[in-house]
């Protein structure tokens, strides 16, 4: 993969796909998921839907060398807080904030982009097939996924999420080439999160998608998911798109 492309969200935060040297911070990454999605403090927790845990440290191995191997297939993004060095002069202290290169800086989200896997959405029933077909077959190519959307519950309704949303947005369209990005959540989730995956970010429903995991399930009869998807060249794209 070229010199990754980033995202800056003001001056203390910034997105960027996985690198080589994140293999180095995969606790730290599985942490951030894992708390996101487990944690009461979160307004998006799925800790009553979810047991053990959301992520592993080999699935975010595997898709850091899918990211730098083939980033049009797969793109792990992720969100960082600058590290601030404080130094004195003398006399008072300044305070700096460090480069993107800086090593200290602190994962505080995550999102996934893939490429359609026909065997992830087998389960799936799309309101819109006049055939029951249960994808749609002729578009196949033109379609990728989101998962492990996540921001750690400190700096959820602070603007982050909704930066890694529209950064997914721009890759999964302009570095990676897709037209539709197909995503998921919990019809037990709690209504707030369904409406922002509606509402603020534009996904449109289409249909029910069987949790393809459903080891971590609290209640394996609880599986029914909404499938959504973001049409990623709508005029709502191309307006937010413009301020990120």
């Amino acid at each position: 993969m070229t010199r990754a492309k980033e995202w800056t969200l003001g001056k203390d935060y910034y997105i960027r796909p996985a690198i080589l040297y994140d293999l180095s911070i995969t606790d730290e990454i599985v942490s951030v998921i894992n708390s996101s999605f487990l944690s009461e403090d979160g307004w998006t927790t799925d800790k009553q839907i979810i047991i053990g845990d959301r992520i592993s440290v080999q699935d975010i191995i595997d898709y850091i060398y899918e990211t730098v191997n083939d980033s049009k297939k797969t793109v792990l993004l992720l969100a960082f807080k600058r590290r601030k060095l404080y130094f004195s002069t003398g006399v008072t202290f300044t305070t700096i904030t460090t480069t993107k290169e800086n090593k200290k800086d602190t994962v505080i989200g995550t999102v996934m982009m893939k490429g359609f896997d026909e065997k992830l959405f087998s389960n799936s029933f799309w309101r819109d097939q006049d055939d029951d077909s249960t994808m749609p077959q002729n578009d196949i190519k033109h379609y990728c996924y989101s998962d492990i959307y996540s921001v750690l519950p400190e700096y959820q309704s602070t603007g982050i999420g909704f930066g890694i949303a529209k950064a997914s947005i721009e890759c999964a369209r302009a570095l990676m080439g897709y037209k539709y990005m197909l995503s998921w959540t919990f019809v037990d989730r709690k209504p707030e999160v369904i409406s922002y995956y509606l509402n603020k970010i534009g996904f449109q429903l289409m249909g029910i998608l069987k949790y393809p995991k459903q080891e971590i399930l609290q209640d394996k009869k609880k599986i029914a998911c909404y499938l959504i998807r973001k049409d990623l060249f709508d005029s709502e794209h191309l307006q937010k798109r413009s301020k990120l």
